[in-house]
């Protein structure tokens, strides 16, 4: 019974592999040039031929899962920090392509293995590939070899002053100029800038130690930027010293701190941290994920941003739209000098407990919105003073809570953050993804020239009012005819319905509401069980402009830019996606009344799924579900349960006692 005990091990391991798979969002936008002065740098095909077209380069291709890529990597590591003279006195340098984010660019270049190292000149291999073995003194004795072959001059780029916006060093140079290495005057204390004072966070400018017995305790006050690594992981490794030199440059800005998730498994697990290294930054017991480029200028402005304590106070009506002006959602809280203190000061913590503090704006003028909005005298959505109001989907709606109510504010604030169909971006796709049983993923082209006038918009229009149906049948309200909003007006002063977003009853909501309808009651038959599987998760629609997020939706989903503007229907927590109706038809965007079938159908159970987690760790999956299911029918059904095992012991028994009649054992020997 080996075959049985190692079948049972391969099948647990695929298990834990399916159960952590994860397809984390990148930022399809954050590519930088290579910086030649580091160590061992990650090549991508963003960057791979204009970074080898500058001097000579060994170049090593990799998986992260591979055994001899782990064995390796740290060999390859210190053969690159010992022989980084290199760089300069031969324009020879070392680096990695990640096979696993770069799949497509290593099947280009030919990579039929792992690791597979070649030496490169002006884009191309000069070489042929490395086969000696992969140890530090025959690489060490390759690497010299290549370097006096293919020696050349050091192009040596302009010093960059340190003040400079753009520079992405992790640590600035010991001088910025050539007259830095002269001898330096004396100084007087006239001559000395005064040290710029150190803030309340992380005054020693470095990242904290984080463990299960301090998290809660440290992060509960102030900004906290916080790396989750393994010490195995070779990206983490890679992100140490840059992480210590952001730490010190966040010196008295922004709290910094690190969990080891192999020392503290429990704590990362229960923080749903599924991939290394993963960045987040917590502030006021919320947190958003970073997924840019790693360097200590993306990562300095990111938490800088996060954490913007400054909220925007405006004056005049032409303010008030000049600051709001392309932004989807946006927070206005009214006051005057009777105001409470701890009004305002609730809100902005609000503002920056849901990462929207760049959204928010402040008035002592209530007429702005008079000016702008067609307010009532009376009623609920009057412009009290002091209040606090949201703008989005084209109407205006007030908070009808306690203002000083931290708690409640944050509430609010985070449920009216997005509009009913937002453009999925970097910033808020972890919180699409993370916060919805099913995402609807419509992807658009938005490029004028391949887009006729007014196309773009029409396709919007019908993706938030088949949004809006769905809302309707799940809560009874409608986003796009709400009855508690006041609407923007035009400069007529009347109600402008394009800039209101203004949108008949659909079908669905006439059918929803006739005779009397209401949140409570549920049509009878099919359509009854559509609505109350629907009531009974979180669905959310959002944008994608195939422009940005091609390669994303390539490598997750298999889609193509053909066929636009194509559906996808993910659930983030299954990893299960659905693209295809049922008759093998690509899910594509006609009308608002379609999508919302497509919907139907998928909360229905009548589209085909597929796995956005890969083929193998899919079946693993289903397999796994499949028992799952059985196991559940089997202990709510006792009586079921006792007749088969039953059943089951009874044929055991007589098996072991000797087989099923008219069959015997015979022996036969085999020459």
């Amino acid at each position: 019974m080996k075959w049985l005990g190692t079948l049972a091990t391969v099948t647990c391991g695929l298990f834990a592999l399916a159960q952590g798979a994860v397809v984390p969002i990148k930022d399809p936008n954050s590519v930088a040039a290579v910086d030649l002065t580091a160590v061992n740098p990650h090549l991508t095909s963003a960057n791979f031929t204009a970074a080898t077209t500058q001097g000579t380069w060994f170049v090593k291709f990799y998986v992260g899962y591979c055994p001899h890529c782990k064995r390796l990597g740290p060999i390859w590591q210190k053969v690159a920090d010992d022989l980084k003279a290199l760089k300069a006195s031969h324009n020879y340098h070392m680096g990695q392509v990640d096979c696993v984010t770069e799949g497509a660019f290593c099947n280009q270049q030919n990579i039929e293995g792992y690791p597979t190292l070649f030496v490169y000149r002006d884009g191309k291999p000069v070489e042929p590939e490395y086969l000696q073995p992969y140890k530090n003194i025959p690489i060490t004795a390759y690497v010299k070899a290549m370097a006096e072959k293919y020696k050349s001059a050091v192009v040596v780029a302009p010093p960059v002053p340190a003040d400079v916006p753009g520079t992405t060093s992790v640590e600035a140079p010991p001088a910025t100029s050539a007259a830095a290495s002269a001898p330096a005057p004396a100084t007087t204390t006239a001559d000395k800038t005064p040290a710029k004072p150190v803030g309340p966070y992380n005054k020693q400018g470095m990242s904290v130690p984080l463990t299960a017995a301090n998290f809660g305790t440290l992060t509960k006050e102030g900004p906290w930027f916080i790396k989750f690594y393994a010490p195995w992981c070779i990206h983490c490794q890679h992100l140490a010293p840059t992480w210590e030199s952001l730490a010190k440059s966040l010196v008295g800005e922004i709290n910094v701190g690190e969990v080891d998730c192999v020392a503290d498994g429990a704590l990362c697990n229960d923080r749903g941290i599924a991939g290394y290294p993963t960045l987040r930054f917590y502030l006021e017991g919320s947190y958003t994920t970073f997924d840019g480029e790693r360097s200590v200028e993306s990562m300095h402005k990111f938490a800088l941003e996060s954490f913007g304590t400054q909220h925007k106070e405006v004056e005049t009506r032409h303010e008030l739209d000049k600051n709001t002006a392309g932004l989807e959602t946006w927070y206005l809280y009214l006051f005057n000098a009777q105001a409470a203190p701890r009004y305002l000061e609730t809100a902005q913590r609000a503002a920056r407990a849901t990462f929207m503090q760049s959204n928010f704006f402040t008035s002592q003028d209530a007429s702005l919105l008079n000016g702008a909005f067609a307010l009532p005298r009376t009623g609920a959505a009057r412009a009290t003073v002091p209040g606090l109001w949201v703008f989005k989907d084209g109407f205006l709606r007030p908070y009808s809570g306690a203002l000083d109510n931290f708690d409640q504010v944050k509430t609010w604030m985070a449920a009216e953050r997005y509009p009913l169909v937002p453009a999925l971006t970097t910033q808020n796709a972890d919180g699409f993804f993370d916060d919805a049983d099913l995402v609807v993923l419509t992807v658009l082209d938005t490029d004028s020239r391949r887009v006729r006038a007014g196309q773009l918009e029409a396709w919007k229009r019908e993706i938030r009012q088949a949004a809006d149906d769905i809302l309707v049948l799940r809560t009874g309200e409608s986003a796009l005819n709400p009855t508690s909003a006041v609407v923007r007006t035009g400069s007529s002063g009347v109600s402008d319905p394009a800039a209101a977003g203004s949108y008949h009853l659909s079908e669905t909501r006439r059918k929803f509401l006739a005779g009397g309808q209401n949140i409570v009651d549920v049509p009878a038959g099919p359509e009854g069980d559509v609505v109350r599987a629907l009531r009974a998760q979180r669905v959310r629609f959002v944008w994608l402009d195939v422009d940005v997020w091609d390669k994303y939706l390539h490598r997750v989903f298999g889609a193509t830019r053909d066929g636009l503007p194509k559906v996808i229907l993910s659930r983030p927590q299954d990893e299960v996606y659905f693209d295809h109706h049922a008759d093998g038809r690509p899910l594509q965007l006609t009308s608002a009344q379609d999508l919302v079938d497509i919907v139907k159908a998928a909360v229905a159970e009548q589209l085909p799924a597929r796995y956005s987690a890969g083929f193998l760790v899919g079946l693993v999956r289903s397999i796994f579900r499949s028992i799952s299911r059985t196991t559940a029918y089997l202990f709510t059904h006792p009586m079921t349960f006792l007749f088969l095992l039953a059943v089951v012991g009874a044929v055991g028994y007589y098996y072991m006692k000797g087989g099923l009649p008219g069959q015997a054992y015979k022996p036969q020997k085999l020459d």
